[in-house]
Formats: C-alpha cells, sequence, structure tokens
C-alpha cells in the first residue's frame, strides 16, 4: 500500500473515531503545487473535496520551516500542536 493511501485510510479512520464535529485534512506536498489528499467530515469547514488547501497548510509549506508531523488546527485556525 502506498503512502497516500495509508494516509487515507487514517483519515477515515479517525474521522469515524472522533465523530462529525472533527474535521480530518490530508494534503499531498510532493507535486508543484499541494493538493486536498484527502477530506473527512468537510461540513466542520464547509471545504469541497477538492478545495485548494487552508491559508496556514500553505503558510507552512511555503515557509519552509515544517516538518512531515500532525498538526491540530481549530476551526478559527489557530495551531493547537
Amino acid at each position: 500500500m502506498d503512502w497516500k493511501k495509508r494516509w487515507t485510510a487514517l483519515a477515515e479512520f479517525l474521522g469515524q473515531a472522533l465523530g462529525s464535529d472533527y474535521e480530518i485534512a490530508v494534503h499531498d506536498f510532493t507535486g508543484e503545487e499541494p493538493r486536498l489528499l484527502a477530506l473527512v467530515n468537510p461540513q466542520v469547514s464547509g471545504r469541497a473535496q477538492n478545495a485548494p488547501p487552508s491559508n496556514l497548510a500553505l503558510d507552512f509549506w511555503r515557509s519552509g520551516k515544517y516538518d512531515f508531523q500532525m498538526v491540530l488546527v481549530t476551526k478559527d485556525d489557530r495551531v493547537v500542536v
């Protein structure tokens, strides 16, 4: 199983385990333009499955000061972890 399928499966699991009050988004930053790979419970933010990454995710990507770890973000774009 490739990494994209594993992360998508993890997002689906977390969405079910945490419930419908939690949106789970997995971004793919491997190409020229980042894209949303998986989106579970999109009703939380109102984003569509094919939406671009959030401004917060794009800021992380553009800064080059990120590492690939899980980041928790509130509905109003505050970083929790």
